[in-house]
């Protein structure tokens, strides 16, 4: 059976832009921001510049090392870039941030500064505004980014160049990237860009390759080949259904490009057909056959097995409760096959009805007074035509209402209230009725 290989995860680097192991761990200081209200000076702010550090850290390799306690390393000297330079070298890190956010009747500003350990250069200097503090924190992630081109030196994208893509629009392979055009390049960040480009289901290869550009830009080269187009889809091996009503529930559609993960579910789909009709174990494969280079046949391979009917209902672990009385509050939804099956529909269900049956099982019992009980998945056992459906239960002890209160603000008499409630002292504990209490208080 021909099936679509694996993809193969290939990444083509310019040897050149590797980072040294040198430059992957120098580290950025941070200082504490100046906090100002009309430009006069009301204090410092542990925040902002802890956030700028957090998103520093995803726009380079660097790490980021927060000084709280500035004032007493430096003592009562002045804060000037050079000594902030000189600081940072002492440290043993690449450079040093710091800055001040001003409140007024208009807004925020936040000014941000950026020197090297070289006491020699003028500190680079960015400014971000907005009318709430939250506008400040957001322009962080631009600050950050633009900082991070200093900080490591790091060229940023260029150009995207897409190649191979014939019936896959650009615009959404260009849309499923997290890289675009300005941002900092990261080497070790295109494995989880050609994940994500394989995750649309359109490809069968996808290769990027870094070229140096103009400015020490790099432009990023995207090939991509592409799967085939369904001319055709075909069914095997049904008997029970015709190929038109199969076809007609299926999410793959003809002249539409192969899409593994449609194929997934178009398999489930079929397979719950069959379950509806008490076909419990159909075995359900498919092929992709190759017509020419750019269409294929899909076809759905189908053993359909034999039809099985519920003919026991097993509550194992119950105790306190009957199997007669839980079979009861299932009938709803299954019950076991009767001598009139083929006019009631007894015996049929499908696995969305077991887990739903599951949690029937669990309100009763709650409403029982068992507030601690345990239900286990359930268990299929199919033997021949005959199916039989386990639920292990641990019902654990029963519970009574032992007193009924109600306490806090109250717009109305305590007495009155009471009464009005269902939950009542010395009954069973019910769950539901909690709930209903609940909402009538409400």
């Amino acid at each position: 059976m021909k099936r679509i290989l694996l993809p193969i995860f290939i990444i083509l680097i310019l040897p050149s832009m590797a980072l040294t192991q040198t430059e992957r761990h120098k580290t950025t200081l941070v200082l504490p921001f100046t906090k100002l209200e009309n430009g006069k000076k009301a204090g410092v702010s542990h925040v902002l510049p802890q956030v700028l550090g957090n998103e520093l850290e995803k726009y380079s390799s660097y790490t980021t090392r927060y000084i709280p306690n500035l004032m007493k390393i430096i003592g009562n000297q002045k804060l000037t870039p050079a000594r902030l330079a000189r600081l940072a070298k002492r440290q043993g890190a690449h450079g040093v941030i710091w800055g001040s956010y001003d409140k007024s009747d208009e807004g925020y500003s936040l000014v941000v500064k950026f020197i090297r350990n070289n006491p020699k250069e003028r500190p680079k200097t960015y400014k971000v505004t907005g009318e709430k503090i939250a506008q400040l924190a957001a322009g962080m992630t631009d600050v950050a980014r633009q900082i991070g081109l200093g900080v490591a030196n790091r060229p940023h994208i260029g150009k995207i160049i897409l190649k191979g893509n014939q019936r896959v629009r650009k615009e959404a392979i260009l849309d499923k990237l997290n890289i675009k055009p300005g941002t900092p390049f990261d080497e070790t960040a295109l494995s989880d860009e050609i994940r994500d480009l394989y995750s649309m289901g359109y490809f069968d290869d996808v290769q990027i390759r870094a070229n140096k550009g103009p400015n020490s830009e790099v432009d990023l080269e995207i090939v991509l080949k592409e799967r085939p187009s369904i001319k055709e889809i075909d069914i095997e091996g049904n008997s029970v259904f015709t190929k038109g009503e199969i076809q007609d529930k299926l999410s793959s559609d003809p002249y539409s490009i192969v899409n593994m993960d449609k194929i997934a579910q178009d398999i489930e789909k079929i397979k719950l057909m069959y379950e509806k009709h008490g076909y419990y174990q159909p075995k359900i494969d498919y092929e992709i056959k190759e017509l020419s280079r750019s269409e294929s046949k899909l076809i759905f391979k189908i053993k359909e097995g034999q039809k099985s009917f519920l003919t026991e209902l097993v509550f194992d672990g119950a105790k306190r409760l009957t199997p007669k009385e839980l079979k009861k509050v299932l009938k709803v939804l299954m019950e076991e096959k009767s001598w009139f099956w083929f006019l009631d529909q007894s015996g049929q269900f499908t696995r969305e009805q077991l887990e739903q049956a599951r949690q029937l099982l669990f309100q009763y019992y709650h409403d029982k007074g068992f507030v601690g009980v345990q239900i286990g998945a359930p268990r299929m056992d199919i033997e021949g035509k005959k199916v039989t459906v386990t639920y292990p239960i641990r019902e654990g002890d029963r519970y009574q209402t032992r007193k009924v209160d109600v306490t806090g603000d109250l717009k109305m008499e305590k007495g009155k209230l009471i009464a009005k409630l269902q939950t009542k002292p010395h009954t069973w504990f019910q769950r539901s009725l909690v709930g209903k209490d609940i909402q009538m208080l409400t």
